[in-house]
């Protein structure tokens, strides 16, 4: 059990955990993936159903993960909140046509005890994240922004995510 919910360990750092747990992703080493997960993880996913490949490939449903996760940026956010942003394309079939379309995706992890305790998955989404401070009065600071809309001229949902 850990003493605090403050990530730090002597030389830990939240980014390396997160980067290695994509890494073991793309490496199939699923027992890299375990290690860095809870083992009760809280999974949010907002998007179609149809991309839930990450979870579905952590519940061992899939056997291998057929999307790219490939990583724009990794931001820290506070000591215990990491955002990662990037884009893949996905590949599906219908009516005997494969398509491949691209998807622009954030995800943002708790940690806790050195451990990824959350993830929030947003497919296709603008997501910022803001901090309620109350003094001298209440207000809103944005901490971070995702920048798919920027990199892809695209226009996106904005989802709204305050810690």
């Amino acid at each position: 059990m850990c003493a605090t919910d403050v990530a730090h360990d002597k030389g830990f750092e939240a980014e390396e955990l997160v980067r290695h747990f994509y890494d073991a992703i793309e490496k199939g080493d699923t027992e890299d993936l375990r290690n860095s997960l809870d083992s009760e993880l809280d999974y949010r996913f907002y998007g179609p159903p149809i991309e839930m490949k990450l979870l579905k490939y952590l519940s061992k449903i899939i056997r291998e993960i057929t999307f790219n996760f490939n990583i724009n940026e990794i931001h820290k956010v506070t000591a215990n909140v990491i955002t990662v942003e990037g884009n893949g394309f996905i590949c599906y079939s219908k009516g005997g046509t494969i398509y491949a379309t691209e998807r622009h995706w954030v995800h943002v992890w708790s940690l806790r005890c050195n451990k990824l305790v959350e993830l929030k998955e947003y497919y296709d989404s603008i997501v910022s994240i803001m901090s309620l401070k109350s003094v001298p009065f209440p207000s809103l600071w944005t901490l971070w922004q995702s920048q798919n809309s920027k990199l892809y001229m695209c226009s996106f949902p904005s989802l709204l995510l305050i810690i």
